[in-house]
């Protein structure tokens, strides 16, 4: 799945998104919308409009396909408009919503706020009069660096078990400072169905994952990441790939549990085990000071000795 700029021959899938989404599209012929896309293929899977009033955005037109509800695509999305809106220069996003979806903006520093605060420039919006219901929650967020979710990406072979499990276990605990991915080397094509039986009984997102390779991180014009880490087994002789650029990289080593031989439930246990001690990193990991993200000597020590930990271990890594 790419999210990228809304090409003119999507508009129509984008007005049926929606539309199916019971999302106003009465003013999008005449309003200065930019939209980024999700995109599978041909088909628009999100979408999230940007609408720029000076110094301030309006945030409309966040929808997603109906299989897509729970993937982490709609705060991919989000995030992607806030990247646009820092292009921009704009200092301030705005936006309506039902006052059921307030959580979901909430757990991404938008916060209430009265209508009669907002610029006028926004309030005379079509959105603001008319199209909009009264009753809609009114929500703002000030952007600035430190808005900024780092880019996680978690790298082992065959990208289907491993790497799959931490990137939507971190992606599920902390989609809100991490944007999460993983790849392969040689990836499978295809994820191992023991990882998405394990992550669903965690009630974990899997309807986003997808087997694919380190190539699609690497291509020029991608967005550089912030932290690399490879999951390969270096204690089973398991090669690791090379991956080179302008980040801090860890190896957090794990035995493949797709090598398990042995009964259905030796398996699922090897995927349990798996997930724990991934998880026991992870909470590592979501425990380091914000602070030392901005150093990178003693974040890589830091992340060094948790790959080390084990479940029983705790999250003690960076004292």
């Amino acid at each position: 799945m790419n999210l990228r700029p809304a090409l003119p021959s999507e508009h129509r899938q984008i007005r049926t998104l929606l539309s199916d989404n019971q999302l106003p599209v009465d003013d999008l012929a005449t309003a200065a919308v930019e939209f980024i896309v999700a995109v599978e293929g041909e088909h628009v899977l999100g979408v999230v409009g940007l609408d720029c009033f000076g110094d301030t955005g309006l945030l409309r037109s966040l929808a997603v396909a109906r299989d897509q509800c729970g993937s982490g695509l709609g705060g991919a999305l989000v995030h992607g408009a806030e990247s646009l809106a820092r292009e921009r220069g704009l200092h301030q996003l705005v936006l309506l919503t039902l006052t059921a979806a307030a959580p979901f903006f909430a757990r991404r520093g938008y916060a209430l706020t009265a209508r009669e605060s907002v610029p006028a420039a926004v309030r005379d919006s079509a959105e603001f009069r008319s199209i909009c219901l009264a009753s809609a929650a009114c929500m703002t967020k000030a952007l600035d660096s430190h808005d900024v979710r780092k880019r996680v990406l978690f790298l082992c072979t065959g990208n289907s078990a491993r790497s799959v499990l931490a990137e939507a276990t971190l992606r599920a605990w902390a989609g809100q400072r991490f944007e999460v991915f993983s790849a392969g080397s040689q990836p499978t094509g295809k994820i191992n169905p023991y990882a998405l039986d394990q992550l669903a009984a965690e009630g974990i997102a899997t309807a986003a994952l997808h087997s694919k390779s380190w190539d699609e991180f690497a291509a020029d014009g991608k967005a550089p990441m912030d932290l690399v880490v490879t999951v390969c087994d270096s204690a089973a002789a398991e090669v690791c790939p090379v991956v080179l650029g302008d980040f801090v990289r860890t190896h957090w080593g794990l035995p493949d549990p797709a090598a398990v031989d042995g009964s259905e439930e030796d398996k699922r246990e090897a995927f349990r085990q798996a997930h724990r001690t991934i998880k026991a990193r992870l909470r590592a990991l979501l425990a380091l000071p914000a602070e030392m993200w901005d150093d990178r000597i003693p974040l890589k020590q830091a992340l060094d000795r948790i790959g080390y930990l084990q479940p029983e271990d705790g999250v003690a890594a960076h004292g």
